[in-house]
């Protein structure tokens, strides 16, 4: 009996048994660089990202050195569904087909859109998608004028 001191447990001694560990370091530096990024995002998305549009004046912009449309949206637009086109009260049910003409008539793809600042932005995005409907493809964006 005293041979079986050693006794074989699955076909290894003791000594032979091997210790499985496994390494946590990089899972953890993973781990940490996922939270920053979380974290950082979680507060653009509290926080948000605030910026204000320029104010420019009537000198600044002046109609006859710009060939493309040009599109005013007050800050009534979301109420009475409407915005100017050129000096024209335009209702945003026909903007496409009027965008299209204008771009035929003027032969241009370019349309400055000149938005008030209490505009809602839904209003913005269906002018633009009016805008790309009509191929007026290059969208720029003029400061509101200042009433004086």
């Amino acid at each position: 009996m005293a041979g079986l001191r050693h006794r074989r447990r699955f076909g290894k001694l003791p000594e032979e048994e091997v210790m499985a560990e496994i390494n946590i370091t990089p899972l953890t530096d993973v781990l940490l660089v996922l939270l920053i990024i979380f974290l950082i995002a979680a507060a653009a998305g509290v926080f948000g990202f605030n910026f204000r549009l320029p104010k420019g004046s009537p000198k600044q912009f002046k109609k006859s050195h710009y060939k493309g449309v040009t599109v005013t949206i007050p800050a009534w637009a979301s109420e009475k569904h409407a915005v100017f086109v050129g000096s024209k009260l335009i209702n945003l049910d026909i903007l496409p087909n009027y965008l299209y003409q204008e771009h035929l008539k003027k032969n241009t793809t370019e349309i400055v859109m000149r938005i008030d600042q209490a505009v809602p932005y839904g209003v913005v995005i269906e002018v633009m998608d009016s805008a790309k409907t009509a191929s007026l493809d290059d969208i720029s964006f003029a400061a509101p004028v200042e009433s004086r």
